[in-house]
């Protein structure tokens, strides 16, 4: 009869354990926060070298854009420079032809 008590006792012993729900589990949250914020961090850092990279970018192009307006307004004075001087020495051949033709006229008469 021993072992029966000894059984029993153990049973009841074990009962109310076996009744209580085991102690719950803490969540760990902080870990999951911790990634969001990392994340959210290195997608801000990104997108911020992304807009420094396109400012950069979007003045460079100002400044090139800027010079080729310089180059073209400077090659326009060229060549309407260069249409000058044509112009000019079209009118000193045709000068230069007329005094010939004065100067063999006179010659010749």
């Amino acid at each position: 009869m021993s072992a029966t008590t000894t059984d029993q006792t153990a049973a009841a012993a074990e009962a109310p354990e076996a009744s209580q729900p085991a102690p719950a589990r803490k969540a760990r949250r902080w870990p999951w926060i911790v990634a969001i914020v990392v994340v959210a961090a290195l997608g801000a850092t990104g997108t911020g070298i992304a807009v420094a990279s396109a400012n950069d970018a979007q003045s460079e192009l100002a400044a090139l854009q800027a010079d080729y307006a310089d180059l073209e307004t400077r090659s326009g004075i060229a060549q309407s420079s260069l249409d000058m001087m044509r112009d000019q020495r079209d009118r000193l051949e045709l000068q230069l032809e007329e005094l010939q033709a004065e100067l063999d006229a006179a010659t010749a008469g």
